[in-house]
Order: C-alpha cells, then sequence, then structure tokens
C-alpha cells in the first residue's frame, strides 16, 4: 500500500506541474515595472532625439546669419573708394563663397 500511495502522489504532482506549465505562457505574464521601465526609455529618447534635433536646428541658423553677417560685412567693404585691387579680388571670391554657404 505505501508503494501505491508514493507512486499516486507524484503521479498527482507531475500532473499538477504538467497542467499549469500548460497553461503558462510567457506572453500572458506582464512585468508593469519592466514595461514602465520601457516607456520611460521610449519618452527619453524622444526627448533626446527632439532635442538633438532642435540643437542642429540652432546651430544651423546661427552658421546662416553668420555668413550673412559676413556678407554684409564684405559687401560694405567693397564700397569703400580706395581699396586695392588684389584685396578687392579676394573679397569678391569671399563673397561668392559665402552666397553659396548661405543660400545652398
Amino acid at each position: 500500500m505505501y508503494k501505491y500511495r508514493k507512486k499516486n502522489i507524484k503521479s498527482k504532482t507531475r500532473d499538477m506541474l504538467q497542467s499549469s506549465m500548460l497553461k503558462f505562457s510567457p506572453f500572458d505574464y506582464t512585468d508593469a515595472g519592466y514595461l514602465k521601465h520601457l516607456a520611460e526609455q521610449l519618452n527619453l529618447r524622444k526627448a533626446r532625439e527632439a532635442s538633438v534635433a532642435l540643437r542642429k536646428d540652432m546651430m544651423e541658423s546661427n552658421n546662416r546669419s553668420n555668413y550673412q553677417n559676413e556678407l554684409d560685412r564684405l559687401q560694405s567693404e567693397l564700397h569703400r573708394p580706395n581699396l586695392p585691387y588684389h584685396t578687392k579680388e579676394h573679397l569678391e571670391k569671399r563673397m561668392e563663397h559665402l552666397r553659396k554657404l548661405v543660400f545652398s
């Protein structure tokens, strides 16, 4: 009788474990803390991307305004009456280069 009872207990526990393992699916179990962490990471990444894009736009705008200011300065230099020829030629080349940068 003892052997039968021992086998019966083992088979019952084995059946219980197998049935509980069949019911368990990794997609049924959700860890709320992990999902919260993933959402925070996603929000941080979006914020970082927006910050980088804003910084890039600001730097491009700053560069354009710097080029435009230098172009204006060169134009005022070219309108001076007694400017040597080689300086005038150099300023004109620089102005053409800046126009390409500003309007590209």
